[in-house]
């Protein structure tokens, strides 16, 4: 079948030559785009300009509040930490307070280890004591450390090495801080505060003062920092933007910390009043936190540090900011409406290019008809197009029979392309519902079923769901093992909690014994006191024995060997006497040593108190498991402790049978004498020089009675002060107790939270048998409660759980 040749498509075949350039026309479709078009650009391009304008001026004064704000926070990094130090001197004190430590050179230390770790810009570290809150002794007491100014009139000390450059003055005796603003300001408002600019030795200071409260809410002390400000003016930027403009500083009242146009009204802390343009407008910047104001040329930007509701403000000539917008505004401008003419104008002689090759093609079709030639000269080029568009019509008619008959000869080969396409359509039809099974599986698992399996099949789906079922199961042996970890857990949580309960029982156990203790104590204390009257009823026999001498009459040869055996007597005595003197050296010993274990109770009672103190603040149970670790540790020592003591007690059993043996010893010995004496009384008349020499070693006798009395009362105080020492760590066994208590609540707050992990896990249904854990597992078998006896526990070693080591260091006070 032939086609008619069609003259609306342009042969490949030949080449077309241009037609010749015509004349610029009025009516040509280029003259009439390119008028539209650069009317409504301009119009749109004096709109965008504006607002190109408005944009830039709005990013340069961003830009200045940008300055500004990096600037601000410049200044709240540099005395935030000075805040932090303050606060921080505040805990130390409370710390030492609730250790109830009452030297004054702790505190003083302490306040010198915070001036050596003081922020860059801090000058001096300082507490005020609220009357007698913190050292009972004292009504005020000040201690301040300052950076030492080489000034003649400075008031305080210096301190000698390793302390070179710093004072210290107490600030009640050198200064009378209660009636000081910057005591009686933060008092007063009952929070922290910075006082206004003063001038210190020279410098611009200001000073962050804090109140500090105990748990009764009563005000115990207030802690401050000085700060240099003059330091901290020098780190202020001395541009704003395009190295023009300025930054000023300015207190919460108005005071000048830092004014680059005339640094000495600054030096000299003036008021803001000092100053026109920030008088002018002062009452503006109030009112807000930042902001930006116009006035008298310039661009004004403010903004409040946070910390310190200290004002900064950035100042610009307006015309540094606005006279680059507007010459980039403008220029910008024109350049856009040049080129933009220009594109528009290459646009319009492409198209008029573009549309002479058709119009020539129109013209052919058009060549035969006189009419029509004249109305496509009259049109323009759309016009020229449209009238040759229905010429083409007619041909298109003639061509529509040609290409219908196509369509018919197409149709049986679109056919069977439709039936290749139905085959295709059930094997994706059949695809489809593996991914459904797929998907419902998946499902399952959402739900959480781990024990669905999906089909595996030859399809391209067949590896999805082969690893979709390895998935299932490498996720169902994963939640095995966690859901027999959290069982793991529960057990040790509560083996844990029999632990506490067992540690309680000893602890209480323990306070028990003591009280036997103190109950044996207060018996050596009555044994003393009656061997005391003893020896007391003893001196008197003797007195009796020398009257009776004296009354008596013996014989000479009698009273010589008498007197041999009352030599020997008053030998055994003296030997006896010595016996004794040791025995009080030896009670002196035991003083020293109950001394010492009271010292060691007062360090470990402050380390229980710091231990239960990071206990408080712990919220992760691992954590709490290191604080347990931690009691244990203390545990550990109260047993030692514990086990001084018993053997202290045993050494005063020892020596209080001593005593006991001595004293029986000159009761036997007085007794012989007394015989001796009552067979002396018959030669007593014969000799008087005798007598006298028999009555003068009774006298002696007497006053070895006397000296055995003072050691008696000596044992006695010593009694009192053992008796004092069991009541001590009576009170030690208590809290301990007390501790184990709280240990006991948290590893019940453990196991519940291990319960719940168990219950979340129960949601999941896992293929196969759970593994428990029973009582002879590996979590359970590490801690032997079995092997727990009155005062010891069986702890063994658990091979697969890293323990750190926690070792307690009692807190060492150093002083200056």
């Amino acid at each position: 079948m032939t086609s008619t040749p069609s003259h609306s498509q342009p042969n490949p075949g030949i080449s077309v030559t241009n037609p010749p350039r015509q004349k610029f026309r009025l009516n040509s479709i280029g003259t009439k785009l390119f008028v539209a078009v650069m009317a409504g650009a301009l119009a749109g391009l004096g709109g965008i300009s504006f607002l190109f304008y408005q944009t830039l001026a709005q990013q340069a004064e961003r830009q200045v509040q940008d300055a500004l704000k990096t600037e601000v926070n410049g200044i709240e990094s540099q005395i935030a930490p000075v805040s932090q130090t303050a606060q921080n001197i505040s805990v130390a004190i409370d710390s030492l307070k609730a250790a109830k430590v009452t030297d004054i050179e702790a505190y003083k230390s302490t306040v010198l280890g915070f001036y050596h770790q003081r922020p860059k810009l801090a000058m001096g570290t300082y507490f005020l004591q609220a009357p007698n809150a913190i050292i009972a002794s004292r009504q005020w007491f000040g201690p301040y450390f300052y950076t030492d100014q080489k000034s003649p009139d400075q008031v305080g000390v210096a301190l000698p090495a390793p302390h070179q450059g710093v004072i210290y003055s107490d600030l009640y005796v050198d200064d009378k801080y209660p009636t000081r603003e910057y005591y009686t300001l933060p008092v007063k408002a009952e929070r922290a505060v910075w006082t206004e600019p003063y001038i210190w030795y020279g410098i611009t200071m200001t000073s962050f003062v804090r109140p500090n409260y105990d748990s009764q809410n009563k005000l115990t002390a207030v802690t401050g920092v000085d700060v240099n400000v003059s330091s901290l003016s020098k780190n202020i930027r001395g541009s704003v933007i395009n190295n023009a403009g300025y930054f000023t500083l300015v207190s919460a009242k108005g005071t000048l910390m830092a004014y680059p146009p005339d640094p000495s009204k600054a030096a000299k802390v003036e008021s803001y009043q000092k100053v026109p343009q920030l008088k002018a407008i002062w009452s503006k910047v109030q009112s807000g936190q930042s902001g930006l104001i116009t006035v008298d040329g310039n661009l004004l930007a403010y903004r409040r540090v946070p910390s310190t509701n200290w004002l900064m403000l950035a100042v610009v000539p307006q015309s540094v900011v606005m006279l680059p917008v507007l010459g980039i505004t403008l220029a910008g401008t024109l350049v856009a409406g040049a080129i933009l003419a220009i594109v528009v104008a290459l646009a319009a002689r492409q198209i008029n290019r573009r549309l002479q090759p058709i119009l020539a093609e129109c013209d052919k079709l058009a060549a035969t008809d006189a009419q029509t030639q004249g109305k496509l000269r009259q049109e323009d080029e759309i016009g020229q197009l449209s009238l040759s568009f229905f010429n083409l019509l007619d041909t298109l008619s003639a061509n529509q029979k040609q290409i219908q008959a196509e369509a018919e000869a197409r149709l049986a080969e679109t056919q069977e392309r439709l039936r290749l396409a139905t085959e295709a359509q059930k094997e994706s039809e059949a695809l489809q519902v593996e991914v459904g099974h797929i998907l419902d599986v998946v499902s399952a698992v959402e739900d959480g079923d781990l024990t669905v399996e999906a089909e595996v099949s030859d399809r391209a789906t067949g590896l999805v769901a082969d690893t979709l079922n390895r998935l299932i199961e490498q996720l169902g042996q994963t939640l095995t093992q966690v859901f027999a970890a959290a069982q793991q857990v529960s057990e040790g949580s509560a083996n844990l909690e029999e632990l506490a309960k067992i540690v309680a029982a000893n602890a209480e156990e323990q306070a028990q014994e003591v009280a036997q203790v103190l109950e044996r104590t207060e018996q050596v204390k009555a044994s003393a006191v009656s061997s005391l009257t003893q020896v007391h009823n003893s001196n008197q026999a003797l007195l009796n024995v020398r009257s009776v001498v004296e009354a008596g009459q013996s014989s000479i040869d009698s009273m010589n060997q008498g007197i041999g055996v009352l030599q020997q007597g008053t030998d055994r005595i003296v030997q006896r006497m010595k016996t004794l003197g040791e025995f009080v050296g030896l009670a002196d010993q035991f003083v020293q040593e109950q001394n010492q274990i009271a010292s060691l109770t007062q360090v470990l009672a402050l380390n229980a108190t710091l231990v239960a103190a990071r206990a408080a603040e712990q919220r992760d149970p691992r954590q709490f498991l290191v604080v347990a670790r931690e009691f244990e540790a203390i545990a550990a020592q109260v047993s030692d402790l514990a086990q001084q003591t018993n053997d202290g007690l045993n050494g005063l059993q020892q020596r209080t049978t001593q005593i006991h043996s001595v004293v029986s010893a000159i009761d036997t010995e007085v007794q012989g004498l007394g015989s001796l004496v009552n067979s002396f009384t018959e030669g007593v008349d014969q000799s008087n020089q005798v007598f006298s020499s028999v009555q003068t070693t009774t006298s002696d006798v007497a006053k070895a009675g006397q000296a055995v009395a003072q050691s008696n009362q000596n044992i006695v105080k010593s009694a009192q002060a053992t008796a004092q020492a069991m009541r001590g760590i009576a009170d030690l066994a208590a809290r301990t107790a007390q501790l184990t208590q709280t240990t006991q609540s948290q590893s019940e707050q453990m196991e519940a939270l291990s319960k719940q992990l168990l219950n979340s896990i129960q949601f999941f249904r896992l293929p196969g048998t759970v593994p428990t854990v029973s009582q002879s597992s590996e979590a359970a078998a590490w801690i032997n409660l079995a092997s727990v006896d009155a005062t010891t526990l069986d702890v063994d070693a658990a091979p697969d759980i890293d323990a750190p080591e926690v070792t307690v260091i009692p807190p060492v006070l150093s002083k200056s």
